[in-house]
């Protein structure tokens, strides 16, 4: 077996330092390039910031911003490989996302974000269809009072993703929220919670249960994922207090537990940043997680 250590680091390095910004896009991929282009076995597995051009193995998906005028040729760079790909329409908190003058999330903000893609909508639900497209990350830890000047209510997160399903009707709609967050609503269009977990939650054993059937209680289907770079216990050194890395053995034993749950229906990770996944012990362990999510069985992130 090639060594994720030297192969997949040349490979990333060249798709980063070579990929064009639009336009058509050429991926560098260490490994072949599925013939049909179809998704592959398992359970999507990825990380934030690595674009559906930039994909390289053993990563078969990634959570990306989208932009009008680059998100198709992400998505068929992505589809060239049969990855899955979680894409965030309308961007983050302050400093570029959907905020209003009063610093706050602002509903008709986000609703603008999202209303830039209807022009190519068409084209987007092509790749719904086929399973490219695999989820829009409506937004990004709602409950974060000091991201979004305030907790986003939860009728408003229902509300987003009603939107989203009036543009691309099949497309799953997540927040990134662990689903004991969730639990205080009745949801009708949002499909799917996201459990990213961190030392500073307990035990991992405990985390994955509670989360679960938090999931289950409320009809949602589960996305799942380590901090990597600022959810460690502190073992590895490499950061500072209170967001410390993982080490490579925090990854294997967090992320085969979180594996472990058949609800599980994708497998994405904070972050891609060389400086976080270049270190050797991370790079095996996120290649070993890579094979058990291609063995993990198919599930469907839309818990009802």
């Amino acid at each position: 077996m090639m060594r994720f250590s030297t192969v997949v680091y040349a490979s990333l390095a060249l798709a980063w330092a070579t990929v064009p910004t639009r336009g058509t896009a050429q991926v560098a991929v260490a490994g072949p390039t599925p013939a049909t282009g179809s998704p592959g076995p398992g359970i999507p597995f990825g990380l934030f910031g690595m674009t559906g051009r930039k994909l390289v193995e053993p990563f078969t998906s990634a959570a990306q911003p989208a932009k009008p005028d680059a998100i198709l040729g992400d998505l068929a760079a992505a589809r060239a490989r049969g990855a899955r790909i979680v894409v965030n329409f309308a961007g983050g908190g302050a400093g570029g996302g959907p905020m209003g003058a009063d610093g706050r999330f602002n509903y008709d903000n986000w609703k603008a974000k999202l209303d830039r893609f209807r022009p190519i909508a068409g084209q987007l639900n092509g790749y719904v269809a086929d399973g490219t497209l695999f989820a829009n990350l409506i937004i990004d830890e709602p409950s974060a009072k000091k991201r979004w000047g305030g907790t986003v209510p939860m009728a408003t997160l229902d509300q987003m993703a009603q939107y989203s399903k009036s543009l691309f009707p099949d497309l799953l709609t997540v927040v990134r929220e662990a689903p004991r967050e969730l639990q205080n609503f009745s949801w009708r269009y949002l499909d799917a919670a996201w459990a990213q977990y961190t030392a500073r939650r307990g035990p991992i054993a405990g985390y994955v249960s509670t989360e679960v059937a938090a999931a289950r209680s409320k009809g949602l289907g589960l996305v799942v994922g380590l901090n990597i770079s600022k959810g460690g216990d502190g073992s590895s050194g490499f950061g500072q207090r209170n967001e410390w890395s993982m080490t490579g053995t925090e990854i294997l034993q967090n992320g085969h537990a979180l594996l472990a749950t058949p609800y599980a229906c994708a497998f994405i990770s904070w972050d891609s940043r060389p400086r976080v996944i270049e270190r050797p012990d991370v790079a095996a362990a996120l290649q070993e997680l890579a094979a058990a999510a291609k063995g993990h069985p198919a599930t469907s992130c839309r818990g009802r």
